[in-house]
This record gives C-alpha cells, sequence and structure tokens, in this order.
C-alpha cells in the first residue's frame, strides 16, 4: 500500500513526490539547465533526493560548486556552461 501523500516509505533523505513516481525505474543521468538557482536548483535538489544522479549546468561555477557539496558530492557531476552559446554546449558533450 502506497504511503499517504507526503509520508515516504523511501529511505530516510529521499523525498517523495507524486510527480518522480515515474522516474523511479529509471538508470538515467539527468541534466538540468540553470541549476545554480531557482527552479533550477530546486530540481536537482528533488530529483538528487530521490536517489537520480544529476548533471547540472550553468554560468556560475562556484554555485554549481556550492550545490555540489550541499549535495554531498555523490551522484552530482557539474559544467559551466551558457547554454545560449551553441560552442559552450557543445565543449560540455565532448
Amino acid at each position: 500500500m502506497d504511503a499517504p501523500f507526503g509520508q515516504s516509505s523511501m529511505p530516510e533523505g529521499h523525498i517523495h513526490h507524486p510527480s518522480l513516481l515515474y522516474l523511479r525505474s529509471m538508470n538515467k543521468r539527468i541534466f538540468i539547465t540553470g541549476a545554480s538557482s531557482g527552479i533550477g536548483a530546486a530540481t536537482a535538489r528533488l530529483l538528487h533526493g530521490a536517489g537520480h544522479h544529476v548533471f547540472l549546468v550553468a554560468r556560475t561555477t562556484d554555485k554549481l560548486e556550492a550545490l555540489k557539496h550541499e549535495l554531498g558530492g555523490h551522484r552530482v557531476s557539474i559544467a559551466t556552461c551558457d547554454v545560449t552559446d551553441y560552442k559552450n554546449v557543445e565543449a560540455v558533450f565532448s
């Protein structure tokens, strides 16, 4: 039986959210742009807390490093990149 909304049968430190149910069986890295603040950082925290490996991209290296440290560094990859610059994006994936 499923736990009531907001309560979780997942291990401590994991976040339970109905929109994450479809991700449970995935074993992929999740690429998040704008990850240094706002919605991007919140998404990174949520998905990492659900046990996923997050690949974080933003223009600000120090904020990315701080978020990686906050998440514990495990299952977190970072890259500094301006996604409006094609050559920057190409370099991240090469």
